[in-house]
């Protein structure tokens, strides 16, 4: 409490004997605060006792129509998404985009398909397209820690970017892109800063965005990709299964979307197919390490709308939020007013949680 730093500030502590629950010290341990990524134990703990921990994803494959003499399919292909917040992800061996890609135009290719007279088409209606969790600020959603939740999410919907560096004070150009962004604008107003100076690099974008804008320093000496958030995830899973399949001489006449864009074009995304695949997740236990272990706000999210949605046919953060807190309120008897919860990973500043309920 002494702390320089907390001179204007306030510090709550509450210590219990984990054996008996007795309280062995207090202090301002029924006051809410904003909780940061602590936030994730208690999203984690919720999904593990709602979800179970061998619960998993499942994303489908599948096509509509018909294949011709020739193998030319009078119909889509279509990704349907549930709500996998690993699809793409590097941290599993069988999550990978290039391993989920290279299986996915495997089982187009087998099914004799050789050619596409229609879409690729990312279905991502579940959750009504990606969204951004209320209370989340300007700053960080441009930002990987700050990409929005989908139901069909891809590559943690972030992407890299690495710049050249020259003379501080100058321009730094982008010297490349992890992944193609080809269909989005790119805008750099990123300059070279002085040696250890680090990383004050910020991308700005929104949903649905087709511009990102890109500002702040990137140290002299710093050796560094910068990952920003993808604006549609969907889109840019659509696109990428789109490219692969045309590397392999697999004409799309009608080119790339997602299941929300047809809905919001006043069409709807065609009824289910013939499957060609079902990519299942890793299980729940697994994701919850790499969701504490590197802070993954995006698992967060998605775990809070899969609580939601598995426990009542609810779709947005605000009612996972609210459900985990009558949860615990009837499960334990916590007070409702020491669960201020506003999203599943802890960045909007606007939770609120005492450290007695967290406890």
């Amino acid at each position: 409490m002494k702390h320089p730093s907390l001179t204007n500030g306030l510090a709550s502590l509450h210590v219990i004997n984990s054996e008996t629950g007795e309280s062995i010290f207090e202090k301002n341990a029924e006051v809410g605060l904003p909780t940061a990524s602590t936030l994730k134990v208690i999203t984690s703990i919720t999904a593990l006792d709602i979800l179970g921990k061998n619960y998993t994803y499942k994303t489908k494959l599948y096509y509509t129509g018909e294949i011709d003499s020739v193998g030319m399919l009078n119909g889509d292909i279509i990704i349907q998404g549930e709500g996998d917040p690993t699809l793409g992800s590097p941290r599993y061996d069988h999550t990978k985009e290039e391993i989920v890609l290279s299986k996915w135009k495997n089982a187009i290719l087998q099914a004799g398909i050789k050619g596409i007279n229609g879409r690729v088409i990312a279905d991502d209606s579940m959750y009504g397209g990606i969204d951004v969790p209320g209370g989340w600020i300007w700053t960080d959603i441009g930002n990987y820690y700050g990409a929005g939740i989908s139901s069909l999410n891809w590559r943690e919907n972030s992407t890299g970017v690495n710049f050249q560096i020259g003379n501080v004070g100058s321009q730094a150009p982008i010297a490349n892109t992890t992944s193609d962004l080809s269909y989005l604008n790119i805008v750099n107003h990123v300059k070279v800063g002085r040696t250890k100076t680090g990383d004050n690099v910020y991308a700005y974008s929104a949903p649905y965005s087709e511009k990102i804008v890109i500002k702040g320093t990137y140290g002299q000496d710093l050796k560094k990709t910068i990952e920003i958030s993808l604006p549609d995830p969907a889109y840019d899973l659509a696109f990428n299964l789109a490219k692969t399949l045309e590397a392999d001489s697999i004409e799309i006449n009608q080119g790339s979307t997602t299941g929300q864009r047809l809905v919001e074009q006043g069409s709807s995304i065609p009824e289910q197919g013939v499957v060609l695949d079902i990519h299942t997740s890793p299980a729940l236990h697994e994701i919850v390490y790499w969701f504490n272990k590197r802070s993954i706000n995006l698992y967060g999210e998605a775990l809070l709308r899969s609580i939601a949605f598995r426990s009542g046919g609810k779709n947005t953060t605000s009612e996972g939020a609210q459900f985990v807190k009558k949860y615990w309120e009837q499960r334990l008897n916590i007070k409702g007013s020491e669960l201020g919860l506003v999203d599943g990973s802890g960045l909007s500043p606007q939770n609120n949680l005492t450290t007695k309920a967290m406890n």
